[in-house]
């Protein structure tokens, strides 16, 4: 097993840099931009109950930080996994550096999905994380069909866990017809998507909205 150092690190801080660090800097911004009024019209999730678990597309789209879930996660999992003429930082090795690589994956999606406040745990789906994460895992073809389909799909499902259901389906059909329907970063990459569910399942606690109260724009 080979491994690039520096490209290693790189991946590694990208995907394992946790959502909520990002408020911080969010909030020095809009600390003098918006009226709390004028927020809530722009944001009609804050007209719902903390923790309501739909997904809206509008809503989902128009939040900064999303984009920002999406790039580094895309750029952190090429790093890891090669891709667009990038060597991959773990190369080789056979099923321990597909291990590596995997578990690298699985801790930074635990991160993005949890939070701890208050001695609780809560959950929340990184949609736009995880759809970034496929681009490294398991290749372009994968991420961008079954991210449009995906969401092309979404007024079908109800709440965030089935969102990610559907998506994991979806990631796994495509791999499978791309890749194979045993390739094994194929059916990584669709446990990477389940995996916030699985989660909250275990916890017996819902998959909430990343909200600027709640859990961040």
């Amino acid at each position: 097993m080979t491994l690039l150092l520096p490209q290693l690190l790189l991946g590694v801080v990208l995907l394992l840099f946790p959502r909520t660090w990002m408020q911080k800097v969010v909030k020095i911004a809009k600390r003098q931009k918006k009226k709390a009024g004028v927020e809530r019209l722009k944001d009609p999730w804050k007209n719902k109950e903390p923790g309501d678990p739909a997904v809206d597309f509008k809503t989902e789209f128009t939040k900064f930080r999303n984009y920002l879930d999406l790039l580094r996660a895309a750029v952190g999992s090429v790093a890891i996994w090669g891709g667009f003429g990038y060597s991959a930082a773990v190369a080789g090795g056979g099923i321990k550096g597909l291990a590596v690589k995997a578990v690298i994956m699985l801790v930074g999606v635990v991160i993005q999905a949890t939070r701890l406040s208050g001695g609780r745990f809560s959950f929340f789906p990184p949609i736009f994380f995880v759809a970034g994460l496929l681009l490294g895992v398991c290749g372009w073809e994968v991420a961008v069909f079954a991210f449009i389909l995906t969401w092309a799909m979404h007024g079908m499902v109800r709440n965030a866990s089935w969102f990610l259901t559907l998506n994991a389906a979806v990631v796994y059909g495509f791999g499978a017809f791309f890749q194979g329907i045993f390739s094994l970063t194929v059916m990584l990459a669709a446990g990477l998507v389940f995996l916030p569910v699985l989660l909250s399942l275990l916890a017996n606690r819902p998959l909430l909205i990343y909200t600027s109260r709640g859990g961040g724009k």
